[in-house]
């Protein structure tokens, strides 16, 4: 069994990946070592506004997201969809 505090994970701050703009923070809380799953992590994104991550593909994850604050936009399947807190 593996516990650990989400708030004491180093962040990662950087560029936007696959292309999108600006800068966001990221959390790797737990990755596929940590576990004998298909599932390969668990962790969360910061993005301030004005960011984004561009369009792109996920195979073999799937992927959860939150909006808790703001307004988010999201394309899946071809679909675009907006969620605002």
């Amino acid at each position: 069994m593996i516990i650990r505090n989400a708030w004491k994970i180093q962040k990662d701050v950087g560029r936007s990946r696959h292309g999108g703009e600006g800068a966001i923070e990221n959390w790797h809380i737990f990755e596929s070592e940590d576990w004998q799953s298909n599932l390969t992590i668990i962790g969360f994104d910061i993005l301030p506004p004005g960011t984004s991550i561009r369009v792109h593909k996920h195979i073999h994850e799937e992927k959860l997201y939150f909006i808790m604050e703001g307004t988010g936009i999201m394309t899946v399947n071809g679909e675009i969809g907006r969620a605002h807190v």
